[in-house]
């Protein structure tokens, strides 16, 4: 397959001669516009919003650019023009234009985290508690925590299922509770305590 981008098709024009189209499927005024809003604000806009020919200029892709654009006052804007293309053609293009290929979040953590060593007034889309989160992943010890799943999973597990009434569970979740207390460890799993309740019982106690 070619290579499809024609330079000539980029062009600057005004931003009111541009408008969105009916069908698309992303949700408005997220997170991740307000997002969007301030990169455009802090980098300015740097990728085309794709149109089409169709009773002036339709949008195939960055119908969330050309929003935040418009609305922090610019009467221009960028766009790469796909010419006259049918509704169908135009709303394929909508949803391959945004078949992406997300970060791996832990290798992203990594990154950030990095970075704010390295450098000073970094601006990036992310917030206060958005970078200790991303802190907390990178810093995570990833090899003991597979260390501790692969011996659990050396374990040969049985799921146990329990129809109960209302009273029936409390009077469970009691004992539960109760074996915590006793043994002075509330961080026991419920699945142990049980084994306790039920290894009291059969020793006769």
């Amino acid at each position: 397959m070619e290579i499809k981008f024609d330079e000539n098709q980029l062009k600057i024009i005004n931003i009111d001669e541009v408008r969105p189209n009916t069908w698309n499927p992303k949700d408005k005024d997220t997170k991740e516009y307000q997002i969007i809003k301030q990169s455009l604000n802090k980098k300015g806009l740097r990728l085309p919003v794709v149109v089409r020919e169709n009773n002036g200029y339709e949008i195939i892709d960055g119908e969330q650019r050309w929003t935040a654009w418009k609305e922090l006052g610019h009467k221009t804007i960028l766009i790469y023009n796909e010419g006259k293309i049918s509704d169908q053609e135009a709303k394929e293009l909508t949803i391959w234009y945004e078949q992406k290929v997300p970060f791996n979040e832990i290798d992203l953590a990594q990154l950030v985290t990095q970075m704010n060593l390295e450098y000073t007034n970094l601006e990036l889309p992310y917030s206060e508690l958005d970078l200790e989160e991303m802190k907390e992943l990178a810093n995570f010890d990833w090899d003991k925590y597979k260390d501790n799943f692969e011996e659990e999973q050396k374990e040969d597990f049985k799921t146990l299922t329990l129809n109960c009434t209302d009273e029936q569970y409390k009077i469970i979740m009691d004992a539960i509770n109760k074996v915590k207390k006793q043994i002075n460890d509330m961080d026991i799993s419920n699945n142990r305590a049980l084994e306790l309740i039920c290894g009291d019982y059969l020793a006769g106690k």
